[in-house]
C-alpha cells in the first residue's frame, strides 16, 4: 500500500468470487503492521499481512488455498504495480482452527494470559489475546465472561 495511504487508512476490498469455487465469496482483508510498529520490521522495509477468511473445509483444499493465495498476489500486483517485485520473502500458511491473534507462537491457545493478573489481586484481563474460545470476537466475548465469572462469582457457563 503506497505510504500516502497508511494514514488515511484507505483500502479498497478485493473478493474472490464464489465462481472460483469457493462457498461463497471471500473477501481479502489486509493490515501493515510495521505501520503501527517500525521494529517488527527491518529498517526501510515493512511486514504486511494480507488474508481471506475460508471455511474450514476450503481450508483443507490445497488446490483451493493455491487459488486464493494467487488471486491476493494478483490484486495487489495489479492495486500496486511493482509490488511482487518489492517482496524479499513470503509465507502462506493455512489454517483451519484459528484462536484470536498472538504475536508470537508463546501466546496461543492454552498459553494466552490468564483473565487473573497473577500476583495482583483485583486486576482483570479481557479480549481476543487471553484465555477465551474461538477467534477475534468469539474469543473475546469467551474472554470476558470467563473475566465476569471470576469477579462476580457467578457461572456464566465458559470457563
Amino acid at each position: 500500500m503506497p505510504e500516502r495511504e497508511w494514514k488515511l487508512g484507505v483500502k479498497d476490498v478485493h473478493v474472490i468470487p464464489r465462481s472460483e469455487g469457493f462457498e461463497y465469496d471471500v473477501y481479502m482483508c489486509w493490515n501493515i503492521q510495521s505501520q503501527i510498529d517500525p521494529s517488527c520490521a527491518p529498517g526501510g522495509k515493512y511486514l504486511m499481512t494480507a488474508y481471506a477468511p475460508v471455511t474450514e473445509k476450503q481450508a483443507k483444499d490445497k488446490g483451493l488455498m493455491v487459488k486464493a493465495c494467487k488471486h491476493i498476489i494478483n490484486y495487489l500486483e495489479r492495486r500496486y504495480p511493482g509490488f511482487k517485485k518489492s517482496v524479499d520473502w513470503a509465507l502462506f500458511p493455512t489454517c483451519w482452527k484459528l484462536e484470536g491473534v498472538a504475536k508470537s507462537k508463546s501466546q496461543a491457545g492454552t498459553l494466552k494470559a490468564p483473565v487473573e493478573a497473577p500476583g495482583i489481586q483485583g486486576l482483570y484481563f479481557t479480549g481476543d489475546t487471553v484465555k477465551g474460545y474461538g477467534v477475534a470476537m468469539d474469543c473475546a466475548v469467551a474472554a470476558a465472561l470467563i473475566c465476569a465469572s471470576r469477579v462476580t462469582g457467578k457461572d456464566y457457563g465458559v470457563s
